[in-house]
């Protein structure tokens, strides 16, 4: 299941190939997403979702708008199947591009997105539920860049594709040595 699939780009990516679900709250962007897929279901109401039914959860930047996360934790924790897997991406407040665009950085996003989590943040949020077991943490390098190039509009910068492309290079070769990427994917396991 994609939660907060949005307009279900993703589910309509892999609706081929697994047993598809995607949550959508709101009703335009569900119905957008209902238009374009052909196989998955798009919910309006995840308790609808049998529990323990779910090999893996996806949240694509999606978890810092969640107002309720400890509640949505527990739901997503109910829902899944031994060993599934939880996957969130989230932009890092702690990379390169971030301190270097400050108050431009576009990835802030406020007031839509209510919570930023640094890397560590998150493995401290993870660590502390008992059902969870941090797998794995991935870069989504491209985010360096796309994030940099709504930065540089945001700045009004003439040539803002070219510094974004600048910008966004030296956030990866930095996160290189840091692992401090733009944004980053945890892969976590339901114990």
């Amino acid at each position: 299941m994609d939660y907060g699939c949005g307009a279900g780009e993703f589910v309509k990516y892999i609706e081929n190939d697994f047993q598809t679900f995607g949550f959508e709250p709101d009703s335009d962007a569900r119905k957008a997403a209902k238009s374009k897929i052909s196989k998955a279901t798009i919910l309006d109401n995840i308790n609808t979702v049998e529990d323990q039914s779910l090999d893996a959860i996806t949240l694509w930047h999606v978890f810092e708008h969640v107002e309720n996360q400890d509640e949505m934790l527990e739901i997503f924790n109910s829902k899944l199947k031994e060993k599934g897997l939880l996957i969130i991406a989230v932009p890092n407040p702690t990379s390169y591009d971030a301190k270097h665009y400050k108050e431009y950085w576009a990835a802030y996003d406020v007031p839509r997105h209510i919570y930023h989590f640094s890397k560590n943040g998150m493995e401290n949020l993870i660590a502390k539920k008992s059902n969870w077991k941090m797998r794995k943490i991935k870069p989504l390098v491209l985010d360096s860049y796309y994030i940099s190039m709504l930065s540089e509009k945001y700045k009004k910068s003439p040539l803002f594709w070219l510094k974004a492309t600048i910008y966004g290079t030296i956030s990866n070769v930095k996160a290189l040595f840091s692992n401090e990427y733009s944004s980053l994917i945890y892969i976590i396991e339901k114990k």
